[in-house]
Formats: structure tokens, sequence, C-alpha cells
């Protein structure tokens, strides 16, 4: 019986039998094979087989499914090969008996891509950067920021560094933490950094994209300013000099802890779907380490 191996990502080095002729994977706990992923949809991949050969499809997934490096059409079956490597989300993940060393020798190809991806929005890549290693080291390195810092001022400050360090196009990084005092009215705690090194203001982000955030909590991307269709939205964009911008809830359980925002000035087509999706599991990954010091001051 084929296996389904996970790589690299969420649950790697685990291995699932692929049980009847049909398999669905992705995020929700209702699929045959759930990868707790937040950039992998709820339901993301068909695996089916018949007469002995394996072919799978892309369910409509918000990131895509990648196969051998290139990117499927939906709801379209393609036939792989054993040690086929196959990306969805940040997973990589293999069909057959053993992928290990198959899989080793194309994650190495993959290095040799890094830094080829500029700002071409017609760019064609290898899911960047869902499996490009220097994602892994960010999440690495934010987790062991977690780990070691003492306040929540510390733990955002160092985020933001490991941010800007990691996305080269980023001009400026900000968090803004909401939290209620006594009263019970809501308090914002703005902590930022810019590529210049110098304090941003509080206003100098787009208001306008972070209240949208926080009222929906969901992300939002604005990858290209003079493309944006909402003349409001664009326009205010132009006025702070803003020429692609990002946003993230930094939420847990439909708590809302603030959102993670992220712009370039004046670089259109600075950030993509996969960058966002990145930010956005960011997020979650904040929210959940800071929710105890939020939960002392709100205490205190």
């Amino acid at each position: 019986m084929a296996k389904l191996f996970i790589f690299s990502g969420y649950g790697h080095n685990q291995s699932f039998e692929l049980v009847g002729s049909s398999v669905n994977i992705g995020r929700s706990e209702e699929n045959d094979i759930q990868i707790s992923d937040m950039s992998v949809s709820r339901t993301h991949l068909n695996i089916m087989e018949k007469d002995g050969s394996f072919f799978v499809k892309d369910l409509n997934s918000q990131n895509g499914t990648y196969v051998n490096g290139s990117r499927i059409n939906p709801d379209e079956y393609y036939e792989i090969k054993e040690n086929c490597p196959i990306v969805i989300g940040m997973t990589l993940i293999c069909l057959g008996k053993m992928c290990p060393d198959h899989i080793k020798s194309f994650l190495g190809s993959l290095n040799n891509h890094s830094g080829r991806d500029e700002l071409d929005p017609g760019a064609t890549t290898f899911f960047r950067p869902f499996t490009d290693i220097k994602n892994r080291e960010l999440i690495t390195n934010i987790n062991n920021v977690f780990h070691v810092s003492s306040d929540v001022d510390e733990v955002a400050g160092r985020l933001l560094d490991h941010i800007l360090n990691h996305f080269l196009r980023v001009d400026r990084v900000v968090i803004i933490l909401c939290t209620e005092n006594s009263s019970g009215k809501m308090v914002e705690t703005v902590i930022s950094r810019s590529r210049s090194g110098k304090e941003e203001q509080e206003g100098g982000f787009s208001r306008m994209i972070v209240d949208r955030v926080i009222s929906s909590k969901t992300p939002l991307i604005v990858p290209n300013v003079t493309n944006e269709k909402e003349l409001e939205l664009s326009g205010t964009l132009k006025l702070l000099k803003i020429g692609s911008v990002m946003c993230a809830p930094i939420l847990k359980d439909n708590r809302l802890m603030g959102v993670l925002y992220i712009d370039s000035h004046e670089k259109p087509y600075g950030f993509r779907d996969d960058d966002l999706a990145l930010i956005t599991e960011l997020g979650s990954l904040t929210a959940k380490s800071i929710e105890p010091y939020l939960t002392n001051e709100m205490g205190s």
C-alpha cells in the first residue's frame, strides 16, 4: 500500500497510508489526511488511485498545488510518479514507499533559484516562499524569540526585526496590539521598525487597512496600489506613498489581539499571496505567544 510522506513543514516526518481509491488532504479535520498548516486550504488536494497509477487534483485551493516545481491547474487530474515532490502551503509531501533522498536533492535545486524572484509580477518561480528554506529559518528564529524574551515589547520588537531582515522589499513593519484597559476601553500599542532605521510616526501606516483587518479579522493584501480599483483606498495609499501593503490579524480562538502590518514604499508588487499566507501564519504564532503577556496586562 502506498504512503504519503510529509517531508518538510507541518507534521514533518509523519507518514499516512492511502486507504481507498480517493483521498482528500487539507487543513480541516473532515479530510482523510489533515495537515494543520494555515497556508493549506480547508480542503486542498485530492489523490486518486486508478489501475495502480496515482493522480492529484488541486481543489481550488487558495495558494495552489505545485507538482515537481510547477503549479497545476485546479480541478484537473495530473498523474504523479513515486517520489514526486508535491507542495501544498508550507508543506512538502511525496507519495511512495520512501522519498527522502529524492526530496533532498529536489530541495537543493530550490536553493539555486533563491534570490532570482524580484519584482516581476509575471515571473514563474518554485512555490515562493513556502518551501524556501529561509522561511523555515524565519519561523525558527521567531519561535526562539518567544522562548527567551521577557516582555511583550521585546517580543514585538525582535519579531519585527526578523521580518524586516527576511523581506528585502519591506520598508516598514508594524505591530499594533489591542488590549482593554480597566474601564473596558480598547487601547492600542504601536511598535514599528523601518528600513531607514528611523522610528515611524504612529500614524505613518495606513489606518484604513488596519481598521479593515481589525473589523474583519481576516488578512488583506494590496500588491499594487496603482491597480487597486477602490478609489478611496487607492488614493489614501498613494498619499501615504505606499506601493504595496499587507496586513494580517494576530488572532487566537477568534480573539483579536492586534494586527501585523507590512508595507513597501512606492514599490508595486512588493508582496504576493504566498507572502500574506506566511505573515498570517506568523500572526497566529504571535497570538499564541503573547497571549499570556496581554492577559497579565489586562489583569493588572
